[in-house]
């Protein structure tokens, strides 16, 4: 009988201890899938957005507003913008763009609104000029223009 009991405390031990792993494997597993899980809604959220955002530069090529160059651009999407902007110029950089908005003050920029780039100290010689403007979700619009020599 001592015999018989000895092996079923033993049995008992390892089915406590199996029961244990058991309990720590599932909760690892479980906090795994929730941040999978917010990852998935978060990146789905971000790649929402960017499908319903849009800009449009909306200046006519044909005349563009120089000393300061000024650009027009419209939030075409359905979404809030942030006015953060990447501005290049014949594929530089532009570091010193004011970015304004004409139909509000608040710091999103609304669906149907305008804001006008400023970039001061721009001298375009004649012939024929790339702008693009980039938002902070990546979504962006591209202007070619030409200036015409006197």
């Amino acid at each position: 009988i001592l015999m018989g009991f000895s092996l079923s405390s033993s049995h008992m031990i390892f089915f406590i201890g199996a029961l244990i792993v058991a309990s720590s494997a599932m909760a690892i597993m479980v906090n795994v899938i929730l941040t999978i899980s917010t990852n998935v809604e978060s990146r789905g959220e971000d790649l929402s957005n960017k499908i319903l955002s849009d800009i449009t530069i909306i200046n006519d090529p044909e005349n563009i507003p120089q000393d300061p160059l000024t650009i027009y651009v419209k939030n075409t999407g359905r979404v809030k913008l942030d006015t953060t902007l990447d501005i290049f110029l014949d594929n530089e950089y532009i570091k010193n763009a004011t970015v304004t908005q004409l139909d509000n003050n608040t710091d999103l920029w609304q669906p149907g609104e305008i804001v006008m780039i400023t970039i001061p100290g721009v001298s375009l010689s004649s012939g024929e000029h790339t702008i693009i403007v980039i938002t902070s979700s990546g979504v962006s619009d591209r202007l070619v223009f030409i200036v015409r020599g006197d």
